[in-house]
């Protein structure tokens, strides 16, 4: 159902978040500690040291993401079926304006 549609989504969307912003997380830290200057020189450690040295610690977010991400999504989805249902309630049970005539 939908639970299980939030998880996997949380799954995917962790995994990916990962995968893509490792490397660009360590890009952006060389740069403010000055080991690179610019993308230039980012591009010449890459060739130096391969893009293998841009994914370290993407073992350790994916393990994070992978697990948290999916609670996140389930707990959202969850709270939003709660007030759905709080909200109709509310609304059924609501006074009508006639019936003070």
């Amino acid at each position: 159902g939908t639970r299980s549609a939030s998880i996997v989504g949380g799954i995917v969307a962790g995994a990916m978040s990962s995968v893509i912003f490792t490397p660009v997380d360590i890009m952006k830290t060389r740069m403010q500690t000055g080991q690179s200057i610019g993308f230039i020189n980012t591009y010449k450690a890459v060739r130096k040291e391969g893009w293998l040295a841009f994914t370290r610690g993407w073992n350790h977010l994916l393990a994070f993401y992978v697990i948290w991400a999916p609670v996140g999504f389930f707990v959202y989805e969850y709270m939003i079926e709660v007030l759905d249902k709080e909200q109709s309630r509310k609304v059924l049970t609501k006074p009508s304006d006639k019936s003070s005539y």
